[in-house]
């Protein structure tokens, strides 16, 4: 995945920044993948609240795998004009097929206009 991939939403930007894959060694069918994203708030007033559940992963069959919220960066609130950086770690089956990213983070104002590209948005992962 490269550092420039950025999905937008509302005054929103989530940068991926590059996966990670760690193998875990228990259970060894299963491998743990970490990404670390950069949020930034363009808005002019509002704060945004980062959730680890804000990202999630699809495979080519459909599966989905929620992050894992207790090695994911915890609830953040970014100050509008503010960016932070976060983790999200999931674990899943190690020969997931074509893992890809996505975002749900509720509705927004601006979804009158881009909220449906948002939905279905995949980032495709090459790990």
């Amino acid at each position: 995945m490269p550092a420039s991939s950025v999905v937008r939403h509302d005054d929103f930007d989530f940068t991926i920044d590059g996966p990670i894959v760690v193998h875990g060694p228990e259970p060894l069918d299963t491998k743990i993948v970490e990404i670390p994203l950069r949020i930034r708030n363009d808005a002019k007033v509002v704060s945004y609240q980062w959730m680890p559940a804000t990202a999630y992963l699809v495979d080519a069959g459909g599966g989905r795998y929620d992050a894992d919220a207790s090695q994911s960066t915890p609830a953040t609130s970014i100050t509008h004009g503010q960016s932070a950086r976060v983790k999200v770690v999931f674990s899943v089956p190690y020969y997931a097929p074509d893992l890809r990213l996505a975002f749900w983070d509720g509705v927004l104002m601006g979804d009158v206009f881009d909220g449906l590209r948002y939905a279905r948005l995949r980032l495709r992962l090459d790990l």
